[in-house]
C-alpha cells in the first residue's frame, strides 16, 4: 500500500494528472506503457492492464491516515488477511485498536 502511495505522490501534489504520467515514476512501466530494464516488477495481484485504475483508486483521505496511524503506532498496513498472518508469526495482536479497546 505504501508504495502506491508513494506513486501518486506527484498527482497528490497537482504536478500530473496521472501517476504514469510523472516521468521520474516506475508507475508507467508497471502499467506496461513502458520498458525499462531497471524497474523490478513487484506483484500486487494486479494485472498491468489495471494497474492506472488501481492507482487511481488508491488516491483518498482513508489510505492516507491509515497509513499514517499505523506508522506512528509501528503497527503494519494491509488487509485483515495480512495483518492476521503477520500477527500469527510474530505471537502478538498486530492489528489497529481505538483507545480503551483490549
Amino acid at each position: 500500500m505504501a508504495l502506491l502511495m508513494l506513486k501518486n505522490n506527484p498527482v497528490k501534489a497537482k504536478m500530473v494528472e496521472n501517476a504514469t504520467d510523472y516521468k521520474y515514476s516506475s508507475a508507467m512501466c508497471h502499467a506496461g506503457l513502458v520498458n525499462n530494464s531497471l524497474v523490478t516488477d513487484y506483484d500486487i495481484g494486479v494485472l498491468p492492464s489495471e494497474y492506472q485504475d488501481y492507482l487511481k483508486s488508491m488516491v483518498g483521505v482513508q489510505h492516507d491516515k491509515t497509513l499514517k496511524i499505523n506508522t506512528h503506532k509501528g503497527l503494519p498496513c494491509g488487509n485483515e488477511g495480512f495483518i492476521r498472518k503477520l500477527s500469527d508469526k510474530v505471537g502478538r495482536d498486530l492489528s489497529f485498536k481505538k483507545r480503551g479497546e483490549t
